[in-house]
């Protein structure tokens, strides 16, 4: 999975579909983990996580991350960037 440039299509809660762009993978406790942002009509963003995983293929997939203690420590890092800009 290349770090950057890369687009997908997520669907949201609501059952719209949306793109993604793909910000960065960096390691999180040792797992791999692709940030996305999504932008919003009214110009917000919204930025999602997602593990990045080798499937039974050998190929890379994306699961959700539930846990809050792995989401706090990435938005955590999200805010210490855009703090610098």
């Amino acid at each position: 999975m290349a770090d950057q440039g890369q687009r997908i299509q997520i669907q949201l809660e609501n059952g719209s579909v949306v793109d993604a762009d793909l910000l960065k993978i960096m390691e999180v406790d040792e797992k791999r983990v692709a940030i996305y942002m999504i932008e919003n009509s009214d110009g917000s963003v919204d930025i999602v996580y997602y593990y990045v995983i080798k499937n039974e293929g050998g190929f890379d997939e994306l699961k959700e991350i539930e846990e809050p203690e792995v989401r706090d420590k990435l938005n955590r890092y999200i805010m210490s960037r855009v703090g610098q800009h």
